[in-house]
């Protein structure tokens, strides 16, 4: 087990010039680099925000720290509506 801090997690903020609503701040506090089966991510969105599509390589799990959150596996939008979600790998 690895346990992180998420008090003093320096986070890297990202965003996208052309959309706006492409903003978020994150911290990878346990990777071990491109290939690795497991890490873990810290990201802080704010809100009307959001991350921009993507796919991993491994499955992912979200947890829900804070406020409200839609979701998109595929192409289905969806209310998350327990505080974890979480979709396989491709």
């Amino acid at each position: 087990m690895i346990a992180e801090s998420l008090d003093v997690q320096k986070l890297e903020e990202m965003w996208c010039e052309a959309d706006r609503t492409l903003r978020h701040s994150s911290s990878w506090p346990a990777w071990e680099g491109e290939g690795s089966d497991a890490a873990a991510c810290y990201f802080e969105i704010p809100p009307g925000c959001r991350l921009g599509p993507h796919v991993h390589d491994a499955e992912e799990q979200v947890t829900i720290v804070e406020g409200p959150v839609t979701t998109t596996f595929e192409v289905e939008m969806q209310p998350a509506g327990s505080k974890t979600a979480g979709t396989p790998g491709r």
